[in-house]
């Protein structure tokens, strides 16, 4: 392969994984509003404030790691990828009662 391939694979496979990191962090943050801060708004919102923050330097310093800091399309598609990913096929699998406790029913 070229270099060039070699690069952008790199960068491609960098930006999934980041993707899925980013998914991972939400996940973590919408877990500790859901368990501490029931019907506190302030700190749910300073959670989610502080959740946003630390996405923002993940995928800053991912897309700094991949292209030098550049935005190129495939680094957003393979970002938005690695979201999908988390959420479609690994997310299901470790949290397969969620979406029965939310309606309601019994597991």
């Amino acid at each position: 392969m070229s270099i060039l391939i070699e690069n952008q694979l790199l960068s491609i496979s960098t930006m999934v994984v980041c993707g899925m990191t980013v998914a991972i962090v939400y996940d973590f943050f919408s877990l500790l509003i859901r368990r501490f801060a029931q019907g506190k708004q302030l700190i749910a919102s300073v959670i989610r404030i502080l959740n946003y923050f630390v996405m923002a330097i993940i995928i800053g310093e991912y897309m700094l790691f991949c292209q030098k800091g550049k935005i190129t399309f495939s680094a957003l598609c393979s970002l938005l990828f690695g979201l999908w990913l988390w959420r479609k096929i690994f997310c299901v699998r470790i949290y397969p009662g969620d979406k029965d406790e939310q309606k309601g029913k019994e597991t």
